[in-house]
């Protein structure tokens, strides 16, 4: 944290520079990824001290840890706690704490609590750890460390001068009231005419990167189903802290909440006749460790930690694309094995999406894929012609972002490339909407994989859209593509 870049009088910048011991205490707390009570800070053992002092001769006593939660201590280091730090620590429980209680939050679980903290406090505390967040405007960094301010525990005059004014900004309802009144609102509005027919149920999942979030769903209670796909609250919430009307936000969740149902029964209308699914058929990259359990009942191939799934394309416009896993029940009513029913999609997909290539140099340049000319890009086109690149590194794109990846795992579609490129090649697919190809004979695999440990600090890859820290090889002479061991050199 830079004080001096914050827009605050000098008075309030003194109380600031006064609490800069309780930063990396709350910051500790993000990157534990739980928080610890009083009682969980306990002093070295004397075999923990023989341990240590092994390591580090010179080491003074006495020393603390929270313990026992973290059982490779000695390795990582991160809950050894000096004894001016344990005051500290204990400030930062005592700050997360105060937060529970300005926000309203009777949230139980630590894991919910740091993920709502790291959406409105300094991006900077939990920049290290599963909660971190998007870059934010200078305007916004510097009203996110006046609520850090004012949730610390300082005295009261002190508190008053960081007290955010009362604005669009400033939520009038924490996040439980917030969601409380979306589950009232919703039950009435879809219990229509009085009848006790839905009940609206909150539900905690996770994402790929095993963060937690809460969503609403609308459960019939006749049928004993829910009802579409139901809404994650965040983001309404966040609307609703940023001065989006209350009534507007209702209406958009409702709206949401509509057009999901529509989807779900289209969906299920179209899945029970194959001939309305089958030109719909498509193949999806997904992550294989981060979705083995979810797949366990779907159709999908694997090739190394690439899951290739089966999906249905419900619908496609501006906004992306909306699909479905399948299901392997559906198999046996259709009479399809999952090969052959891989092999519709595969060849679907292709029909369905455009891969492209571009050089390096030209996105270096900002040049985005729109802008490239048509005959350089499209590569399967017959009057497709390659803009060589001087470096041997291109990037690999589907007309739709979200599937370039994809593309990689269609028949043809290395070999082609590899023809193209006249020679063997490399992927790093860390998103699988961005696919960079280094051609073998320019770049070293160890460079490649340099450059995939550079980019797990890349504060712009987006998480949610992860799928491997492996390299691939495509093989000419073999004609597979496949994950290169992390033990290759």
């Amino acid at each position: 944290m830079d004080i001096d870049k914050l827009n605050l009088n000098p008075e309030k910048r003194q109380i600031l520079e006064e609490m800069q011991m309780l930063v990396p205490a709350v910051k500790a707390i993000f990157d534990y990824g739980f928080i610890p009570t009083e009682d969980d800070i306990v002093e070295f053992t004397e075999e923990m001290y023989e341990l240590a002092e092994k390591m580090e001769p010179q080491l003074t006593r006495p020393l603390y840890t929270i313990f026992p939660r973290d059982a490779d201590i000695f390795e990582t280091g991160i809950n050894t706690l000096r004894k001016h730090e344990v005051k500290y620590m204990k400030q930062g429980i005592e700050f997360f704490a105060n937060y529970k209680k300005l926000h309203g939050l009777s949230i139980e679980s630590d894991e919910l609590l740091l993920l709502i903290a790291a959406r409105t406090l300094p991006i900077e505390l939990s920049q290290d750890s599963q909660f971190k967040q998007e870059p934010i405007s200078d305007e916004e960094s510097d009203q996110r460390w006046k609520i850090f301010v004012s949730v610390a525990d300082i005295d009261e005059e002190a508190r008053k001068k960081f007290q955010p004014k009362e604005s669009s900004q400033t939520p009038k309802m924490s996040y439980e009231e917030f969601k409380d009144y979306a589950i009232e609102s919703l039950t009435k509005i879809f219990n229509k005419d009085n009848k006790d027919t839905v009940e609206i149920r909150v539900n905690v999942a996770h994402r790929n990167d095993e963060t937690p979030y809460e969503a609403i769903h609308v459960w019939d209670k006749t049928k004993n189903v829910q009802r579409g796909n139901g809404f994650v609250v965040e983001p309404f919430y966040e609307d609703y802290c940023k001065g989006v009307p209350i009534g507007d936000i209702m209406l958009h969740i409702v709206k949401t909440l509509e057009e999901s149902e529509d989807f779900v029964k289209n969906m299920d209308l179209d899945m029970k006749n194959f001939d309305k699914v089958k030109p719909k058929l498509m193949l999806r990259a997904l992550s294989y460790d981060l979705n083995k359990k979810l797949l366990e009942d779907h159709v999908y191939k694997r090739f190394g930690d690439v899951a290739m799934v089966v999906y249905m394309l419900m619908k496609r416009d501006k906004s992306g694309l909306t699909t479905s896993k399948i299901p392997k029940k559906l198999l046996e009513d259709w009479e399809l094995s999952e090969e052959e029913l891989f092999d519709f999609a595969e060849e679907n997909t292709l029909k369905l999406f455009k891969p492209m290539i571009m050089q390096a140099e030209a996105m270096l340049k900002g040049m985005m894929p729109q802008k490239y000319p048509d005959k350089n890009k499209f590569f399967m086109e017959p009057d497709f012609k390659l803009k060589k690149s001087m470096i041997g590194t291109y990037h690999v794109f589907a007309d739709e972002g979200r599937n370039a990846a994809t593309m990689l795992f269609i028949k043809g579609i290395p070999q082609k490339l590899a023809e193209i490129l006249n020679d063997d090649f490399y992927l790093a697919m860390m998103e699988y909407t961005f696919v960079a190809l280094h051609v073998k004979k320019k770049t070293p695999l160890r460079i490649i994989r340099q450059l995939i440990e550079n980019d797990k600090k890349n504060p712009y890859i987006n998480k949610d859209e992860f799928l491997t820290h492996n390299v691939y090889e495509y093989n000419r002479e073999s004609g597979v593509l496949r994950m290169v061991p992390p033990d290759e050199e």
